[in-house]
């Protein structure tokens, strides 16, 4: 493995050779080469230049085009350069190991960093002065994951995910989540944890509903008389399957993400004006197969799964699926404006969910009649 990515890394510096150091530029050499870069774009797609693996590189034509927008950065460097840059060579289907090797060089111009949306780590710990926002939606978290003994007989979680209560319907107790939280290998060793009020854990019962199309699943638990005195202290999120997600629309949304959480296992939630949707359902797009939305909420591994409600009214818009590692470090406002002028790379800086339109789509769809009493139950 080693020996391959030294190699990868000597060819990409043989034919890319991006200036690690490269000059800080004023506002009219920072114009003049934007304006050359998208010059430099249009003249690749007329030439209909497309890179798609290393061999490619080796080819003059494209050589050419690479060399010269080689040089505009060597020559000016800014956030704005490397962005117009990325946009280039996303358009181009540059290699995505060539971009990241490319980016390494450029982290602290970039202002890579993990996980975070807008301007900074969003992510609080919940507590007991919590605003009636998140107070209301909290007490339908669940930590959801592999009940495992270890080795001094204490029961802990892996493969930790986020469920959320749905309610009671035809008797059995049911929280969604996302699909790929699911081990259905291990599903009878699954357990969900309510984190408020007495805290308890609950088993696996039925798997009701799976999609990997939507990335959602629906699973029944297994509640015993001791235990059903404890479920009233645990609220339903509020589902309205008719709910649109639209721009702009401020949310919540809680989860057990692991990034910069010194005590994993703990949730935390976030509501900043960064935390809302960027892209809705009229311009969802395709990720790893999922119709996918796009928001600003700051998201890390663990935290899939977890719900994103309208802030105002409480509703359910979607469910957390897709998060990217590693993203631009962009402000609230590059952020809409890269939302005004749709440009493509919104799709990694941002956090994506699977929204009530798909959902709603799919489980229209089912035979069961827990489903169809789900689907009822807010007529």
């Amino acid at each position: 493995m080693k020996i391959r990515f030294r190699t990868l890394s000597l060819l990409i510096t043989f034919f890319i050779t991006f200036n690690a150091h490269a000059k800080l530029c004023s506002e009219e050499q920072e114009m003049s080469s934007l304006q050359n870069i998208t010059r430099i774009m249009q003249e690749m797609s007329k030439d209909e230049i497309y890179i798609t693996n290393i061999m490619d590189l080796r080819q003059e034509r494209i050589r050419i085009y690479i060399t010269q927008v080689n040089r505009i950065e060597q020559t000016c460097s800014s956030p704005s350069i490397y962005r117009a840059i990325i946009k280039l060579y996303e358009n181009i289907n540059y290699p995505s190991v060539y971009l990241k090797y490319v980016l390494s060089n450029q982290r602290k111009d970039l202002e890579i960093k993990e996980y975070v949306v807008g301007d900074e780590w969003n992510r609080t710990h919940i507590g007991e002065d919590d605003t009636p926002d998140v107070e209301e939606l909290k007490s339908s978290i669940l930590i959801t994951g592999l009940g495992i003994v270890n080795t001094a007989k204490k029961l802990t979680l892996k493969n930790v995910g986020t469920a959320f209560y749905l309610g009671k319907f035809e008797g059995e107790h049911l929280v969604a989540t996302a699909a790929h939280v699911i081990d259905r290998e291990n599903f009878n060793d699954m357990l969900f944890h309510f984190i408020t009020g007495p805290k308890f854990s609950l088993k696996a019962k039925k798997l009701i509903f799976f999609s990997d199309d939507i990335d959602f699943a629906i699973v029944s638990i297994d509640i015993e008389d001791k235990e059903s005195v404890l479920m009233e202290t645990v609220s339903a999120v509020k589902l309205n399957f008719d709910k649109v997600a639209e721009e702009g629309t401020l949310l919540t949304t809680i989860g057990f993400g692991f990034f910069d959480n010194e005590r994993l296992g703990v949730a935390r939630y976030e509501n900043s004006n960064d935390c809302q949707i960027i892209f809705g359902d009229d311009k969802v797009k395709k990720l790893d197969k999922v119709f996918s939305i796009a928001t600003g909420c700051d998201a890390s591994g663990g935290d899939s799964g977890s719900p994103i409600v309208d802030r105002n009214t409480g509703e359910l818009i979607g469910v957390m699926t897709r998060i990217r590692t590693e993203k631009i470090g962009l402000t609230s406002k590059q952020l809409i404006e890269e939302k005004e002028e749709n440009i493509s790379s919104i799709w990694n800086d941002a956090s994506f969910a699977t929204s009530m339109k798909y959902i709603k789509r799919e489980l229209e769809k089912e035979e069961n009649s827990l489903i169809k009493s789900l689907l009822e139950s807010n007529e």
